[in-house]
């Protein structure tokens, strides 16, 4: 099996977990879905995106969390936990604290808060900007991008 094969496969169970993360999303469902063992579904996984499965889950439920945080004021922390596939508030909220280092209600206090003060400075640059790679690889339908920090980023540019 080629390279262009293992990221096929595992580019459709990212799609189905971005698309699912209320669902069971358990290493044996992710693994039938690949076409894979679960033993080397999770080797090929974390080989691909140096993180293992069910880390990789958990972070796109909480960054899915937080999102809707911000977004959606009316729905309440419980609910947003829930739809998002968290078993519990509980659960979120120790999840949330320690990939946030703050909690829900924070994070979304806080967001606001920046929000207005990138709209007082008008999106002006006040850190360093995001540095990334290029690289080239052979044809496949790949696009993901991640960003791992509490801070807002707009125009590309960090507001602290």
């Amino acid at each position: 099996m080629q390279r262009n094969d293992y990221l096929t496969r595992i580019n459709n169970v990212i799609n189905y977990i971005q698309n699912n993360l209320n669902k069971d999303l358990s290493l044996q469902n992710l693994s039938q879905l690949a076409s894979f063992s679960p033993f080397h579904f999770h080797r090929i996984f974390k080989a691909i995106l140096n993180e293992n499965v069910n880390d990789f889950v958990k972070r796109s439920r909480l960054e899915r969390a937080a999102k809707r945080l911000v977004m959606n004021q009316r729905l309440s922390i419980t609910e947003i936990a829930l739809d998002t596939g968290f078993s519990s508030s509980s659960v979120f909220s120790r999840a949330f604290k320690a990939h946030f280092k703050m909690s829900a209600s924070e994070y979304r206090k806080n967001y606001n808060s920046k929000i207005c003060k990138m709209e007082s400075k008008d999106c002006k640059e006040t850190s360093q900007s995001i540095d990334y790679d290029l690289c080239s690889e052979a044809a496949a339908k790949l696009i993901y991008e991640t960003h791992r920090d509490t801070n807002v980023i707009c125009r590309g540019k960090r507001i602290t």
